[in-house]
């Protein structure tokens, strides 16, 4: 890549500033939005399980193409782009179906052994449209920045500030932090099944496993980061180098997290707070300490002014932001914790506050408790993250006037990610609870599974399946274009033309990855 074409390159992705959280969140609101459309189709007329070709096209276009349009041909006017998909959910969803949903009820008979059968962590739909969503505007973002036909306001801003882009790389963590969730979920239903009347014991494995078992984790990571990293250097590729450092990258920080969370195993799997939603408040804990040293020590000036000397200085960007990258992932287990099991746990936020209270939630729907649970978290990182960003309206400007950092993952930063994942996750629960109630009333495996595999997009399915493979994959594709094509020089219809089939060819890849176990 010619040094001066770099140059453009690296120009155009940096000193940016950015945009507003609202405009994010009604850019990021049409991802529910197309979801409602597509579950009232499939409801109301079973319009996805028809056997042609068309129903693929229009979940492509709702699911992915909805997404490509709100990043650039309506990025100006995305509440246009919600209203044409609302209206005619709305419409629909108000009109008589054409026929019964297909379901499938368990024979009366088999009813209450099937209630026995039914597992700790029923089907999510809605978990799986997040998180599938989630990996196509990732996908589709990384390549997108390169074009002028995606908004300066959407890419990484440079330090302070917020943008789709920034949302983004900590949505992909807390995410992961979810799902991550459910192994420790079992080990701990596992340990209460054998012996539920005996007291908590320390379920960690000792320090040479952990470790050991964090190396296995992060090796597919460090080794994808080595090979970015060969790559870029070796082809000249446009880097930023102010985002996460010199030799530094995404994958990085990611294969951190296994190795942090052995280190504070004997805190998170204590049976002192055993009755405690213990990884919510220490990644709120670490996030704040981690604030208090940006504020009251030389730390935030080396990360941001320091010369790159040696190793370290190098990469300070990279280094001192998995601090808070590590309090999202923390933030998304306690998430997880509430939103994937079947019933609510007594150590769960909610559930300690509804009993604060004189509520008992075992006699709740557990279907109401877990949207009370996503809206009591939203609601919580809200008032959290509201002081920081109206610090001078509520004349805390001398105390809590630190804007949102992306490139320190600060506090306010973490606070904004928490926030906006949990309330995306509700959003796409209230669509299900409300189109495909049969999800959360299946009184066996089998009506579970049947109403689950109706209420759930094959191709978002399919995306979240993908994994670390579709993802490596979108960085390969995103860099075959970059080599290959003038991104810069592009015009806007040529531009969308081309990732509308890069992002074609990704769902293509999805399905074909099918079955393939490699996760984030």
């Amino acid at each position: 890549m010619a040094n001066s074409y770099k140059s453009m390159k690296e120009d155009f992705v940096s000193n940016l500033s950015g945009g507003t959280i609202s405009e994010i969140n009604v850019v990021t609101a049409v991802a529910p939005a197309a979801y409602l459309l597509w579950a009232a189709l499939q409801a109301q007329h079973s319009f996805f399980q028809l056997r042609n070709p068309i129903p693929i096209f229009v979940d492509f276009f709702l699911n992915v193409g909805a997404l490509l349009l709100a990043v650039t041909v309506y990025s100006s006017i995305p509440s246009l782009l919600l209203s044409l998909l609302l209206a005619p959910a709305t419409l629909i969803l108000a009109l008589p179906p054409s026929k019964v949903p297909p379901t499938r009820p368990a024979a009366p008979k088999k009813l209450e052994s099937g209630i026995k059968d039914m597992t700790p962590f029923p089907r999510r739909p809605f978990m799986t449209v997040y998180r599938g969503g989630m990996m196509a505007i990732t996908c589709l973002a990384i390549l997108a920045v390169d074009f002028r036909v995606f908004p300066r306001r959407f890419a990484k801003v440079e330090t302070w500030g917020t943008s789709l882009l920034d949302v983004g790389v900590g949505s992909f963590v807390f995410s992961a932090g979810v799902v991550a969730s459910k192994a420790h979920l079992k080990a701990r239903f596992q340990m209460e099944k054998q012996d539920p009347d005996h007291e908590p014991q320390d379920s960690f494995e000792p320090f040479g496993e952990r470790m050991l078992l964090a190396i296995r984790h992060s090796l597919p990571l460090l080794v994808l980061g080595i090979l970015r990293l060969v790559s870029v250097k070796s082809l000249e590729y446009a880097e930023h180098v102010s985002e996460y450092g010199v030799h530094w990258n995404f994958f990085f920080t990611i294969a951190l997290l296994p190795y942090c969370l052995a280190l504070l195993a004997p805190i998170l799997s204590s049976p002192t707070f055993a009755s405690s939603p213990i990884h919510g408040y220490t990644g709120l804990l670490l996030a704040t300490a981690y604030e208090a040293a940006l504020q009251l020590t030389p730390l935030k000036s080396w990360a941001l002014t320091a010369p790159r000397t040696d190793l370290l200085s190098a990469n300070k960007e990279g280094v001192v932001s998995s601090i808070g990258y590590l309090s999202i992932f923390l933030l998304g287990m306690e998430t997880g914790s509430s939103v994937l099991p079947r019933f609510l746990h007594p150590t769960s936020f909610l559930f300690r506050t509804l009993n604060s209270l004189g509520v008992h939630p075992g006699n709740a729907n557990p279907r109401n408790l877990l949207l009370a649970s996503l809206a009591l978290c939203t609601g919580v990182y809200v008032a959290l993250l509201t002081p920081f960003l109206y610090a001078p309206a509520l004349g805390l400007a001398r105390y809590l006037s630190i804007p949102i950092s992306r490139r320190l993952a600060n506090l306010p930063y973490v606070l904004w990610i928490a926030a906006f994942n949990t309330g995306q996750i509700l959003l796409f629960a209230l669509v299900e609870s409300l189109v495909f109630p049969s999800v959360f009333k299946a009184s066996t495996p089998v009506a579970e599974k049947a109403a689950a595999e109706v209420a759930t997009p094959q191709i978002l399915e399919d995306f979240n399946n993908g994994g670390l493979l579709l993802f490596v994959l979108a960085n390969l594709g995103t860099g075959l274009v970059n080599l290959g094509v003038d991104t810069l020089g592009m015009g806007n219809l040529q531009a969308v033309g081309i990732l509308l089939v890069y992002m074609a060819s990704l769902t293509m890849c999805a399905r074909l990855l099918r079955g393939v176990k490699l996760k984030i």
